[in-house]
């Protein structure tokens, strides 16, 4: 066994004809903290898409009223919600985002 050095997760960032599309692992650093980070690296890129785990289940309604908000300014276009992100705040999400959340399962397709 070896001691695991990563200090966080990790995401990526594709560049697409749509836009950006972010794949998350597990979003510990924060779903704002990453979007923002994107933007600063890539520019005025839009965001298109973010998807995977989103790790919100423990944010309080205030930590989540800030994501919402944070999502919004972004204009995301596809909120593809996975595994961490939890049952509660991925019907939150829906609530919020009926046309833009998709609910991710092994074998999902992102469709424009």
């Amino acid at each position: 066994m070896t001691q695991d050095l990563l200090e966080d997760d990790c995401s990526l960032v594709i560049e697409s004809e749509y836009g950006l599309v972010v794949l998350l692992g597990c979003a510990h650093a924060g779903l704002a903290n990453i979007l923002h980070h994107v933007t600063t690296k890539m520019g005025d890129a839009k965001i298109y898409a973010v998807l995977g785990g989103m790790h919100l289940a423990p944010l309080n309604d205030a930590q989540f009223a800030q994501t919402i908000a944070v999502l919004k300014q972004y204009k995301v276009s596809k909120i593809g919600v996975g595994h961490c992100t939890g049952q509660r705040r991925s019907a939150d999400l829906y609530a919020h985002f009926p046309t833009e959340t998709i609910f991710l399962s092994v074998g999902s397709v992102l469709s424009v």
